[in-house]
């Protein structure tokens, strides 16, 4: 079974939080599903294994 985690990068790539996120399972169950019935296609991401998320995607 599949682990995510979560990275969050600053400036110059530096790497300053990192924290598990789930299972495959639980990933899809709780962020995955829900996210498609919600119509949030970022989250719905999550089921291709990876997800990269920009600052400019997120509109700060």
């Amino acid at each position: 079974m599949m682990s995510y985690d979560v990275w969050v990068y600053g400036p110059e790539g530096r790497k300053p939080f990192e924290a598990p996120l789930g299972t495959t399972r639980v990933v899809d169950e709780h962020w995955v599903r829900r996210a498609r019935r919600l119509g949030l296609p970022l989250l719905s991401g999550l089921s291709a294994g990876f997800l990269t998320v920009r600052q400019a995607e997120l509109g700060i």
